[in-house]
Order: structure tokens, then C-alpha cells, then sequence
């Protein structure tokens, strides 16, 4: 396990938990959790998230309590997009809310690409995984 996927079990972990308590919680990310590798990679994804001020962490007899200093949701990221990202996001959205929903109320400006932009597309992915899982469980 990379702390990257470390990470992404974590992020999972807590959006429905203010706290994690390590090693308590092992149990609730990993299947096998008696590889030091992966107890290895899960404190380091802990730390790196104390690190970037998500969490905060406390030692209290032989175990650390993450607690996370505000919910995930509340979490802002900033992004800069450049060269023809915006127009290509731009023109996916609007190809299939035109030609697929046929419905151009969630039309997206390629000037000023919006939060209901990235969850647009996340919809798309969606959609095209769940045609795709249909099509392959047919076959």
C-alpha cells in the first residue's frame, strides 16, 4: 500500500468520523492490518494530513487521536486551469447535457468554470461507468 492509497482509505475513514485512533481504528481501513507496511503507510498518510492542518493529533497511552479540525466538506482547494482545459471541460459538459440529457440548463462557461462544473463531470463519469457495467453484464 502506497500513502497515497493510504490517504484515499483515510479521507473514506473520515467522512464519517471526527476521529481516528491509531492503531485502535486499523481494523476499520485494512483487512490485514498485521503488515507493518501498511500501518507504515496508514501513520504516514495521518501525519501528512496533521502536516497540512486537516487533522490534529494527540498521544495519549501508546496510541495517537487524529481529530480532524473541521469536516472534509468544509475543505477548499484552490486550482488554476489553463491552456485549453477550461474550453475542453466546457465542451463535455455541454455535448452531453445537449446531446445526451438534452436538457442545457447546467451548461458550462468555459471562462468561468464552477464548482458545478467539476460535479458535472463527475455525473458524466457516472453515467458512462454505469452504461459501461450494463453493457459488460450483458455480454
Amino acid at each position: 500500500m502506497t500513502v497515497l492509497e493510504a490517504s484515499l482509505k483515510i479521507t473514506d475513514f473520515f467522512k464519517t468520523n471526527d476521529i481516528f485512533v491509531y492503531p485502535n481504528d486499523l481494523s476499520k481501513l485494512l483487512i490485514i492490518f498485521d503488515k507493518d507496511e501498511e500501518r507504515l503507510a496508514i501513520k504516514k498518510a495521518l501525519e501528512a494530513f496533521e502536516k497540512e492542518n486537516i487533522l490534529s493529533a494527540e498521544i495519549s497511552e501508546n496510541k495517537t487521536i487524529f481529530i480532524l479540525n473541521r469536516k472534509l466538506e468544509q475543505i477548499e482547494q484552490t486550482i488554476i486551469l489553463n491552456g485549453s482545459l477550461p474550453q475542453e471541460i466546457a465542451k463535455t459538459i455541454n455535448d452531453f447535457c445537449k446531446n445526451i440529457a438534452k436538457d442545457e440548463t447546467d451548461f458550462c462557461d468555459p471562462i468561468e468554470i464552477k464548482i458545478k462544473d467539476l460535479w458535472n463531470l463527475i455525473h458524466i463519469i457516472n453515467f458512462f461507468k454505469k452504461t459501461l457495467d450494463e453493457t459488460l453484464s450483458e455480454e
